[in-house]
């Protein structure tokens, strides 16, 4: 990604590379120090993409972020990166854990088909 960078003469692009976890997201610093105004996070694959949205929503950045992610469908209650889901308050309120791991986070993933769910009620927001 860099080098495409620099082959477009693009001077205000960094790439880098750091493995997060739950644990270390605290830890993570921008190259050199430096601050930095949008993070994104590619193939995201289940919680990563929490992750990345909470390394840029830090306050000490407050970057805007882009994530694509994939393997949402994937996650279970021993896969979710520490997080409890859902997430989201409001959707919280509607749905439990396991009901949003099984029903919404699966559909999500388009080689997940909502029939494969575990048990097999059907749900409307």
């Amino acid at each position: 990604a860099q080098a495409r960078a620099q082959a477009s003469q693009l001077t205000n692009v960094v790439t880098q590379q750091f493995t997060f976890t739950p644990e270390n997201l605290s830890e993570y610093q921008p190259p050199n120090g430096n601050s930095f105004d949008l993070g994104i996070g590619l193939h995201c694959c289940g919680s990563f993409t929490d992750m990345v949205m909470d390394a840029c929503l830090q306050p000490k950045h407050r970057a805007d972020c882009i994530v694509c992610p994939c393997c949402n469908g994937g996650m279970r209650t021993v896969s979710r990166g520490g997080w409890k889901y859902p997430r989201s308050q409001f959707i919280d309120q509607c749905l439990t854990e396991e009901e949003y791991l099984a029903h919404l986070s699966k559909s999500a993933d388009h080689n997940s088909p909502a029939e494969e769910t575990t048990t097999g009620s059907s749900m409307t927001l």
